[in-house]
């Protein structure tokens, strides 16, 4: 109570602070960079001491992708289809951190035929050794028309699951602001009055991220914490302004002033 109603009898020194510690937080977000996590933070648990078993064992199977050749009438040239094998592999031989382009299998009837690539070891982030092959993958399917040629692994569909993600969570941001300040605009009929609680909310928001930064040393982001913060920092921020402004109408209209 006591740093309410100094606050309330000193709204400029307050507001000053306030301000103080968000310039502060948002300085220590651009000198201390938020740390993302690796694939050895992702290593816990049963799974982890497992994997890390694997390693130290040398047993660790090495990440890799595969490239399927077929033919839309489901007849395969093999002719061609080796053409192609012999392009993937011309392409891939200048890819950082690709190791081997292993030789191709055949389906027991010849209608397809599958391209294995190894990938190197020990790389904590393979994400454009594997955007560079899938466009070379591209190229080779551009210049055969004919086949149907299309990559995958384990390492490509992490990266396009990431990539819907940051694109849902991206969308969501974009459309949290705006949206919040037509509801604010609609409850208080006036701009002014609406753009103070999402004001409010914002600088928590930027607050929150800049402490984080020096959080994230001990415990990475996963790549959705700054998505998470804006979300429920503006859901939260402007649900205690409005709270605030509900008592302070509903003490005003019992007689008393606004301290």
């Amino acid at each position: 109570m006591r740093v309410a109603r100094w606050s309330a009898t000193h709204p400029w020194r307050a507001l000053g602070l306030w301000l103080t510690l968000v310039a502060g937080a948002m300085t220590l977000m651009a000198v201390v960079p938020t740390q993302g996590m690796t694939d050895d933070d992702h290593g816990i648990g049963e799974s982890g001491r497992a994997n890390e078993m694997l390693r130290e064992a040398k047993l660790e199977k090495a990440p890799g992708e595969v490239v399927l050749v077929t033919s839309p009438t489901g007849t395969l040239d093999r002719a061609a289809a080796e053409q192609v094998y012999e392009d993937l592999r011309s392409s891939a031989d200048g890819v950082p951190h690709v190791d081997a382009v292993g030789p191709p299998v055949w389906s027991e009837d010849g209608s397809a035929m599958l391209v294995p690539m190894t990938l190197a070891q020990g790389v904590d982030d393979l994400d454009d050794t594997v955007e560079t092959l899938q466009e070379s993958t591209s190229d080779v399917a551009e210049a055969n028309p004919g086949l149907d040629v299309a990559q995958t692994g384990g390492e490509s569909i992490g990266a396009q699951i990431d990539e819907r993600v940051g694109e849902d969570l991206g969308s969501g941001e974009s459309r949290s602001l705006p949206i919040t300040l037509l509801i604010m605009v609609v409850a208080f009929g006036a701009l002014i009055a609406a753009v103070i609680p999402v004001a409010l909310a914002f600088s928590c928001v930027l607050t929150a991220m800049g402490l984080y930064a020096v959080v994230s040393s001990l415990i990475p982001d996963g790549g959705t914490v700054a998505s998470v913060i804006l979300m429920i920092g503006m859901a939260v921020g402007v649900d205690y302004s409005l709270f605030y402004l509900r008592r302070t109408r509903e003490e005003r209209a019992s007689g008393h002033d606004s301290h």
